[in-house]
């Protein structure tokens, strides 16, 4: 049911903590907005970081997003880089590396 809301937003915001839902709106192709805090993986290359607690600097962030072109190629950007790098192969494998690398890390290599 999220996709549909996400579909229907310009911009997907998060002020102060970060969610897998991120990774959702990502695929779906909007722009993330995030706080300097939190963790920028899901963002670098297809959103936009604001200083925390800065509402100066956060509306200067969603002000660059007024920019329709701009929001399309980010929102671009952020569906490839989910299909690419936070698919259920990618995570499965990824984490099955670390178990490897947990239970016998010269055999990991």
């Amino acid at each position: 049911r999220l996709g549909r809301y996400f579909r229907a937003a310009d911009i997907a915001v998060w002020p102060t903590n970060e969610s897998t839902s991120m990774l959702d709106a990502a695929a779906c192709g909007l722009p993330i907005v995030v706080s300097d805090r939190i963790y920028r993986d899901h963002v670098d290359g297809n959103g936009r970081v604001y200083r925390m607690n800065d509402l100066d600097d956060l509306v200067r962030v969603l002000d660059e997003l007024g920019d329709p072109a701009l929001r399309a190629s980010l929102g671009a950007a952020g569906a490839r880089k989910m299909t690419e790098r936070f698919n259920w192969e990618t995570i499965a494998a990824d984490r099955l590396a670390d178990f490897r690398q947990a239970l016998d890390p010269a055999d990991a290599a």
